[in-house]
């Protein structure tokens, strides 16, 4: 999704649908690929190269701050104010995992079957909501286990959804059919567990 020259736009049809808090996570895109492709070349390692992988989402994340005003970086400071200005906080995905490590916070495992869709649903979750709207470069599958099945997400992604009671929306955002202009359009799909 990262390669749509229009994803502000994007982002910014469907912004409305997300209720007054909402929080973002970048997932990893091309950058995460590399990692996974310098991991084969270089035998990092699982551990290590997941942390690499983690590291590649604050590239991403200041990729959609720099190019979508609505973003800003995620500051408890300054949370509740920048929700009231209608902007949305991008969540540092690296600084809550090592804040849940350093408390001793249960966290999904740190190996290549755990991606962001994943790390979004746990961050959900430690957050409190009660939904996560996963936008997608694929159509909605027919539930949480089907999409995992089908790869379209990983297999510790809806036991978090599960353990938190998390409402999933899924958003296939390379259709613009799929995008939420308004309160009259359709929503996007919830997908069962």
């Amino acid at each position: 999704m990262l390669d749509l020259p229009d994803i502000p736009a994007r982002l910014s049809r469907m912004r409305g649908a997300w209720g007054p808090r909402p929080l973002l996570v970048v997932g990893g895109g091309p950058a995460a690929d590399l990692v996974r492709e310098w991991d084969r070349v270089h035998i990092i390692g699982e551990r290590r190269a997941h942390d690499l992988a983690v590291r590649s989402l604050d590239l991403t994340a200041a990729l959609i701050e720099t190019c979508w005003p609505e973003a800003v970086t995620l500051n408890p400071e300054t949370l509740q104010s920048d929700w009231e200005a209608g902007r949305v906080p991008i969540v540092s995905v690296r600084s809550l995992l090592a804040e849940a490590h350093a408390k001793q916070i249960p966290q999904p495992a740190a190996t290549w079957a755990t991606t962001t869709d994943t790390l979004a649903a746990w961050i959900a979750g430690q957050s409190g909501a009660d939904c996560l709207w996963l936008l997608k470069s694929v159509a909605a599958p027919d539930s949480l286990q089907a999409a995992t099945t089908q790869g379209a997400v990983d297999p510790e992604f809806w036991p978090w959804c599960r353990q938190f009671g998390l409402a999933v929306y899924w958003v296939n955002a390379r259709n613009d059919n799929g995008l939420v202009r308004g309160e009259s359009e359709d929503p996007p799909q919830e997908i069962s567990y």
